[in-house]
């Protein structure tokens, strides 16, 4: 069974558990791409895009440590089709090419991004994500943009959801709703996932719902669970993967 994810390391730490207990291969796993850039950029193509090494040039950090989870020029690089898939995968697969001309199983994806990703641009481009504490300069040319609405969010995540269906129709798609119960000290984060979760609807996908997770499963980051909580997510898609098989 070949897996992708796409939106965040939900998606990805529910990949790896899955393939630890029912077995698989993570093949393309997409960070850092909020969903109207990734439309705006790869599908559509109408956004104005900026040269990846004009960006590189203003990061604090311009080499790719393989070691550290959050270095700008791999947050950078995961916005870019030659990298786009391959987020700390040895031999992990461009995601556009795997989609367009490969073979997946499995594609999970969440929404984190819509909920958390704010976009930089400056006058001409249309935004990349990016955190303006990674900027070498505070006289950058880049301005942050607000978050996206949970009503262009859904719009977005069915036509990213349409995408994949047209070049994989017998791939299985599971889309996940981030939870919101560790952001309860931030009304607004959860007032938009709720709103985005009863708006998001598409017929013949697994949808999760925003799930509870309890404090035994919490992490100090409210954004990262413990390996139960991934394993958990893990045991509802093998149930889904195997009830549609049937």
């Amino acid at each position: 069974m070949r897996i992708a994810t796409f939106g965040s390391c939900l998606s990805r730490y529910i990949a790896n558990n899955y393939t630890k207990i029912f077995g698989g291969y993570l093949v393309s796993s997409v960070y850092h791409n909020r969903s109207d850039a990734f439309i705006g950029r790869f599908i559509k193509k109408d956004w104005v895009e900026t040269d990846f090494a004009e960006i590189a040039a203003t990061l604090k950090i311009k080499v790719d440590d393989g070691d550290v989870e959050n270095n700008p020029v791999r947050i950078l690089k995961n916005q870019y089709p030659e990298w786009m898939g391959k987020h700390r995968l040895s031999r992990g697969k461009p995601f556009l090419d795997l989609i367009r001309s490969g073979q997946v199983d499995v594609v999970i994806v969440d929404n984190y991004m819509d909920l958390a990703g704010r976009l930089v641009s400056d006058q001409e481009s249309n935004g990349f994500f990016m955190r303006l504490g990674d900027f070498s300069s505070v006289n950058h040319q880049w301005k942050t943009r607000d978050y996206l609405s949970p009503e262009e969010g859904v719009k977005n995540m069915t036509q990213i959801i349409d995408f994949i269906r047209q070049h994989q129709p017998a791939a299985k798609i599971i889309f996940i709703n981030f939870p919101h119960n560790t952001y309860s000290e931030s009304p607004d984060r959860v007032r938009r996932t709720k709103i985005y979760e009863e708006l998001f609807s598409y017929e013949g996908i697994m949808i999760i719902p925003c799930q509870e997770v309890q404090p035994l499963f919490q992490t100090k980051d409210k954004q990262h669970f413990k390996a139960q909580q991934y394993c958990a997510y893990a045991g509802m898609i093998n149930y889904y993967v195997n009830s549609v098989a049937k």
